[in-house]
């Protein structure tokens, strides 16, 4: 298995999401292509609380161009578009 960096590439493909539907997989980068919120995230990016599910970033607008990382398991939109990196 080759390191991060090449993760973080793309090497590994990614898929476009610009619905509401849960998606689940193993990501390890989601880039928002559009001004997105997101409705609930799994894996460890965890609010304070570690709660279950994971509504750290729930309601939040994030900006088109804004990108985080992560052991992401599982992610579902409210509005907007991603792209999610697979690991």
């Amino acid at each position: 298995m080759r390191g991060d960096s090449y993760q973080l590439q793309g090497q590994q493909g990614a898929t476009v999401i610009t619905d509401t539907v849960a998606r689940t997989a193993k990501f390890r980068w989601i880039l928002c292509a559009a001004d997105t919120v997101i409705a609930t995230i799994s894996g460890n990016v965890l609010s304070n609380a570690n709660a279950s599910p994971n509504t750290s970033l729930s309601g939040i607008t994030l900006p088109a161009g804004f990108g985080f990382g992560g052991d992401i398991t599982g992610i579902t939109l409210t509005s907007g578009a991603v792209i999610a990196y697979y690991a």
